[in-house]
């Protein structure tokens, strides 16, 4: 900066233009135009009536004042010096000093106090009693002091020293790529203390080695340190400065060389639901399936084909896929129409104000900059709300709403590893396990018992009633086999009842399970998110079925359970998948028992069992045979042989 001149991009050296862009050193000019500010005695000038007023101006609760109203009351001090101590006198005016409050208290205080006048970083910058104030220009700078002055000083707050920067020669080098590792600062350890704090040890843990250099203090201690990974810091020079009593470091360190990437945009093919609405789909629906009694005279496997080809055609038609541009993260799901429109006119605010730098668009932008945060806060407060007291009585949707928050999934890591790879893996894996079977009883034993029991000979028709509250009830996940999103499903429900309906009970009735609703689509997930990617013995494979599949099960699943329940047919040791019973119902009942082995003064041992990859190794025919000892035949045994043959994925 050249001395009672503003600097220009004239000042700037070549070797910067080309490090930065013309916009960037324009912007970085304007900045060197500033005033740095400091408060006279800052906490002891803090009048004590502004102190509660700033208080109850951000919002702190009335209770909080009347607390540090008593700690300032008839608050007395004494002064220690070399020739001895002063008698008690009082203190009426500023802060503690010492007190671990009165830092927060003095933020506070300034925030209040120069909300009026106070700019967003970098034109405002303030640490505790020390601002910097930016400009593009010297009159800027003066009429923006002039404020600074006028807001503090008329609520008893003193500047008292104002200074525009010095001039001197400025390089500015932008470093766009980190170096690697690289952490230096003032760390205020005289060398007596550096080995003696452990910092050095602690540094070394994570392969940072500490560069030694000349004293860095104008009193001949080293007190500005350079840690640095891989490589040391070459050259290193320390040269005073008449401005700081710190002196200037200067350093070479070696980047890596990192091999050139091309950008890869990743692109999402999608479809954009907020386009259509629920009552087109269902009418285009309805428009391209045959009428309800010609519906019901097709096959089963036809039926589900013609229900799930009309609601396909009917998004292809209503909603194509579009490809976009992939984004980094997903929306919020509390973000609302409304709320994207406030975003939407708080940003051109923003810019507007930036354009201008006029006090009435800061004014707006402020004033929409705080509805907008009040709106977010609120929409986010509903949002969760709502989904808690929707899985009150869900333990399992509450355990996964906590995790999700406390604990945010990982991003995915990269793998190289295929599909096939993944579908070798998984099936090699069950016949190895498999092949170390002894020979498979032909029929169970375990239920002979069961011989008298009534049988289970059809399942029960559905009223659509009963269709309707499930498919509102299952969660609306949707996979790639869904022909529409499952929310949109269960909305037009009603309008497509008789035709779902019609599918279930055909099924139900004849024994059989449409084709379309034994296929999976697989994908594997990392057991843990710590463990390697790159090793396939680490996935866990997941299935997922279509939704409408799922509304089968469910009411299949029902009234096996009814029949199990009122012939008592559960097994009573077994917790899992049965109402009122979970791990905790486990936990107690072995507790339960030990504590009466005990004081029965009996031995007790356990065995705790896990069954490698128990869902894919249980036995189609042991499975079936279980079944029918249950007492299960007639077309209900037929339709579970039905839903067991012939899956695919």
């Amino acid at each position: 900066m050249k001395s009672g001149k503003a600097v220009g991009p004239d000042d700037i050296p070549v070797e910067v233009w080309k490090c930065l862009g013309e916009a960037a050193v324009e912007f970085l000019t304007s900045l060197f135009n500033r005033v740095l500010e400091n408060l006279e005695k800052a906490y002891d000038r803090v009048p004590r009536e502004e102190l509660w007023y700033c208080m109850r101006k951000s919002g702190v609760a009335e209770k909080y004042v009347r607390v540090v109203q008593g700690m300032y009351e008839r608050s007395r001090t004494v002064v220690r010096c070399a020739v001895g101590q002063t008698e008690e006198f009082k203190v009426e005016v500023g802060l503690h000093q010492g007190s671990a409050l009165s830092p927060f208290l003095f933020a506070m205080v300034m925030d209040q106090l120069s909300e009026e006048v106070r700019q967003e970083s970098p034109w405002t910058m303030m640490f505790a009693d020390d601002i910097v104030i930016c400009s593009e220009s010297r009159e800027q700078v003066e009429e923006s002091l002039e404020r600074w002055r006028f807001a503090l000083e008329r609520r008893g707050m003193k500047v008292s020293h104002i200074s525009v920067t010095s001039p001197i020669n400025l390089f500015i080098i932008v470093i766009y790529r980190p170096p690697g590792p690289l952490v230096l600062g003032d760390f205020n350890l005289p060398s007596d203390k550096l080995h003696s704090s452990g910092l050095l040890a602690l540094l070394n843990s994570f392969s940072l080695s500490f560069n030694s250099c000349p004293p860095t203090h104008k009193e001949g201690n080293v007190l500005d340190l350079v840690f640095t990974h891989p490589s040391p810091a070459t050259d290193m020079t320390v040269t005073p400065l008449h401005i700081s009593d710190h002196h200037l470091v200067s350093f070479s360190i070696t980047l890596p060389v990192l091999p050139k990437r091309n950008p890869q945009h990743l692109s999402l093919t999608r479809r954009n639901l907020h386009s259509i609405s629920p009552s087109s789909v269902a009418s285009c629906t309805l428009s391209s399936l045959p009428d309800h009694e010609s519906f019901s005279s097709l096959p089963l496997d036809s039926a589900t084909d013609t229900l799930l080809s009309s609601l396909s055609s009917t998004m292809d038609f209503l909603c194509p896929l579009s490809t976009i541009r992939r984004k980094n993260s997903s929306p919020a799901p509390w973000l609302s129409d409304v709320l994207r429109n406030n975003r939407r006119e708080l940003r051109s605010a923003a810019r507007k104000w930036k354009k201008s730098k006029l006090d009435t668009d800061l004014t707006s932008y402020r004033t929409l900059l705080s509805k907008f945060s009040l709106d977010v806060t609120s929409a986010k407060t509903s949002f969760y709300k709502e989904k808690l007291e929707t899985s009150a009585q869900d333990p399992r949707k509450l355990h996964n709403i906590f995790s999700s928050l406390l604990n945010p999934p990982a991003p995915p890591s990269p793998s190289s590893l295929t599909a096939k790879d993944f579908a070798s893996f998984y099936t090699e894996k069950i016949e190895r396990i498999c092949q170390t079977f002894t020979s498979l009883p032909t029929s169970p034993t375990s239920h002979n018992q069961h011989s008298a029991t009534p049988s289970l000979t059809q399942l029960s028709t559905v009223a659509a009633e009963e269709v309707l509250q499930i498919t509102r009830s299952c969660n609306p996940t949707t996979c790639p086999l869904d022909p529409i999103p499952s929310a949109m499903l269960q909305t037009i429900s009603p309008d497509l009842l008789p035709f779902i309906t019609t599918v279930i009970n055909g099924s139900l009735t004849s024994g059989h399970v449409p084709t379309a609703f034994k296929k999976a689509r697989v994908i594997p997930i990392l057991k843990k998110p710590a463990l390697d990617p790159s090793d396939i013995s680490n996935y866990r494979p997941v299935s997922l079925l279509s939704f409408l599949s799922k509304i089968l099960q469910c009411v299949v699943c029902n009234q096996l359970s009814d029949y199990l329940m009122q012939n008592n047919l559960h097994d009573p040791n077994q917790s899992a998948f049965k109402a009122a019973h979970s791990t905790e119902t486990a936990l107690l009942a072995v507790t339960e028992t030990l504590h009466a082995a005990r004081s029965a003064k009996l031995s007790s041992v356990l065995i705790l069992l896990d069954l490698s990859a128990a869902f894919d190794t249980v036995n189609h025919k042991t499975l079936l045979s279980t079944l029918r000892s249950l007492g299960i035949c007639g077309t209900a045994w037929e339709w579970f042989a039905s839903y067991l043959d012939g899956r695919s994925y």
